[in-house]
């Protein structure tokens, strides 16, 4: 009897275990969630709180990650869903992993839409999420342009872009035009695991246009970012795509704050 339970023990540190490593995180009870479920609500979860243990921590965000890469006992179903969207918009997606992996490394103190504890309504059947379709080579309904020298749609400084790789090849172009000179920070918020964002500068030699990226980098929080010295009036180009030999219809949000 003792053998059994020395065995069960271990099984539970071992399986512990392997959710810390596939979250990449080190600290498990960092960033508590200070909330407590009001009697009488019929399952009454915390903000994040994936596995209902009342702690915010790696464990949750390791289930998040699983969701999100298809691995079965991620926790999370049509019921539940909703503790894992941080940001409020009716989803969960990479954007929400990437707030809780900047709230567990203490870069932020609390959710877009603040830490408290959240209600499913009750007795009204849940519709199932619409299936995405598999990708094709071709859409007839694409948010924004593949042609690099056609991006037409204006993003604006302080704006929030929202647009999503439709179809296998997609490619989503669109114009910034700084209104003075300065130093400017893009943030693009998507799986970055798939996906890629670019800022391009356009060179004219001659009758011939040239487009030049300017680095981009992955911040600690999990998103893209692109932070340049920017000429006033200067055109130029955002774009999202999927990384070479990946196929991935990931939605995707764009950002531009003038820095000074």
């Amino acid at each position: 009897m003792q053998m059994k339970k020395c065995n069960a023990l271990i099984g539970r540190f071992l399986f512990i275990g392997m959710v810390l490593v596939s979250a990449v995180l080190t600290p498990i009870n960092f960033g508590r969630v200070e909330a407590s479920a009001k009697s009488g609500e019929i399952g009454s979860m915390i903000l994040g709180d994936v596995n209902n243990d009342g702690d915010v921590n790696s464990i949750d965000f390791a289930y998040m990650k699983m969701n999100l890469l298809g691995i079965k006992g991620s926790l999370l179903n049509d019921e539940n869903i909703f503790v894992a969207d941080l940001n409020g918009d009716g989803k969960f997606d990479s954007i929400d992993l990437a707030i809780m992996k900047g709230y567990l490394l203490g870069k932020i103190k609390e959710f877009p839409i603040g830490q408290s504890i959240v209600t499913p309504m009750p007795a009204v059947p849940t519709p199932k999420p619409t299936v995405l379709p598999s990708p094709t080579k071709s859409s007839g309904n694409d948010d924004f342009t593949n042609d690099i020298s056609k991006a037409s749609y204006l993003v604006s400084v302080g704006e929030e872009v929202r647009g999503k790789i439709d179809y296998a090849g997609d490619e989503d172009y669109m114009l910034f035009i700084p209104p003075n000179d300065g130093r400017y920070r893009v943030e693009i918020y998507t799986n970055v695991e798939t996906s890629i964002a670019y800022l391009y500068t356009e060179k004219i030699e001659g009758l011939k246009y040239y487009y030049n990226s300017f680095g981009t980098y992955t911040s600690k929080e999990g998103y893209y970012y692109i932070q340049e010295n920017l000429t006033g009036g200067t055109k130029y180009v955002l774009g999202v795509k999927n990384r070479k030999d990946k196929v991935s219809l990931d939605s995707y949000v764009i950002k531009i704050s003038k820095l000074n």
